[in-house]
């Protein structure tokens, strides 16, 4: 027999009376099913994973950003609470992506102006105006 190395996690789930009846050809056949049948990894753009521990749990968050090569539809379509609940946490995802991008960018130009020595209003920077919203 060859080796079929791919399938050896599989094929020990198989009674040895059954696997000493398989040919080579069906081997080869079930090997390629399987190789078929297991997705390829693609490349991603973001591939983001960490775990948030709480006290009597744990969460993992997973994101991904890449191309859609999926060749089907979603079989199972959400409805009712579960849709409700995937389009209130993309809009929770996206508004936070769009804070941070949005202060990222306001500090970025805000140390640019400061760093060029440019004063847009007088007498006023700011520090101050977070000292003043805090107190």
């Amino acid at each position: 027999m060859t080796s079929y190395s791919y399938l050896e996690n599989y094929l020990e789930r198989v009674p040895a009376s059954l696997l000493s009846e398989f040919t080579d050809q069906q081997l080869s056949t079930i090997q390629d099913i399987v190789v078929s049948a297991i997705p390829k990894p693609s490349p991603k753009l973001v591939d983001l994973r960490f775990t948030i521990n709480l006290l009597v749990t744990r969460f993992y968050i997973v994101v991904f950003v890449g191309k859609d090569r999926r060749t089907s539809r979603r079989r199972y379509i959400p409805n009712g609470v579960a849709r409700f609940g995937n389009v209130f946490m993309a809009l929770i995802l996206l508004a936070g992506a769009n804070m941070v991008a949005s202060f990222i960018i306001f500090m970025t130009l805000y140390f640019l102006k400061s760093w060029l020595g440019i004063n847009i209003f007088k007498e006023m920077h700011l520090i101050d105006v977070v000292n003043q919203v805090l107190s």
